[in-house]
């Protein structure tokens, strides 16, 4: 039987798990929010590039019609998915990975959204279905709860904005 000085401190072994859970997913929060900021300015900066490069090969400033923005949205994806990747294989604490996990989820979801654009349940549908399979993969790889919580973050985030018609 366990007395009131051994229940005392295992309340307060769980009050400070939870504190310390708490900070981490604020703080992977905050971190990936500025990781996104960033990330879109790459995206932005990469999207020019690429732009300017089609631009040089062509002789005449591209329409966004046909298959530039295609393309233009395919490299600079690519492009942030190689970055978080190479990101991803450096030995950080749990929480910046979980935050550079957001980055390509969300950049993914928003070009799907972009080039879905005409066709929401479709948009929605396959960010729904690769959410609920990032989720699912995460948690038969027995993944930090961090990275789930992420998941989750974004997609929520995402659907969010989109429901409400924020633009970026």
């Amino acid at each position: 039987m366990m007395d009131d000085k051994e229940t005392n401190a295992g309340k307060e072994g769980e009050s400070k798990k939870f504190t310390k859970d708490l900070l981490m997913a604020i703080l992977a929060t905050a971190v990936g929010f500025v990781l996104l900021n960033l990330t879109f300015i790459f995206y932005a900066g990469v999207h020019n590039l690429v732009r300017m490069a089609i631009w040089g090969i062509i002789g005449k400033e591209p329409q966004m019609e046909g298959w530039i923005p295609y393309t233009l949205h395919g490299i600079s994806t690519l492009a942030v998915f190689l970055v978080s990747w190479l990101a991803s294989k450096l030995k950080l604490h749990v929480v910046l990975k979980a935050a550079i996990l957001m980055v390509p989820l969300a950049t993914l979801l928003v070009v799907m959204g972009i080039f879905f654009y005409e066709a929401p349940v479709l948009a929605y549908t396959l960010g729904a279905v690769i959410c609920l399979s990032l989720l699912g993969w995460l948690y038969l790889k027995k993944s930090n709860w961090l990275y789930m919580y992420a998941v989750v973050v974004v997609g929520v985030a995402i659907l969010l904005m989109n429901l409400f018609g924020v633009e970026i």
